[in-house]
């Protein structure tokens, strides 16, 4: 063990002090982070409640629409196209794209 001085154990102390009270801050925000976002979810919850049952009571039945349409048929192309990431991840030795295809 080493021999420390009292200046020096001052300094060590007080920047032990300071990491402990940053860290203790920075899990505070968290859990205030985390609250915020549990009373979001649960609001929009309630949110998509209220709406769905006013939908249903009201017999309420949306149109076809072909921008909607259009954007499914392009989400389900860009699915498909991606399937064949692994295959390129190991032929290029890729091993961000190996671990997506869950071989390492």
């Amino acid at each position: 063990m080493a021999i420390v001085d009292d200046t020096a154990r001052r300094a060590l102390l007080r920047r032990g002090f300071a990491l402990e009270y940053a860290t203790l801050c920075w899990n505070v925000a968290g859990v205030v982070v985390l609250a915020i976002a549990g009373y979001a979810f649960a609001a929009l919850a309630g949110y998509l409640l209220a709406q769905s049952t006013v939908v249903l009571a009201a017999g309420y039945h949306r149109r076809h629409s072909v921008l909607g349409i259009a954007r499914t048929a392009v989400t389900a192309a860009a699915m498909l196209a991606r399937r064949r990431e692994p295959r390129a991840g190991r032929a290029l030795d890729n091993p961000c794209w190996r671990l997506r295809a869950g071989s390492p």
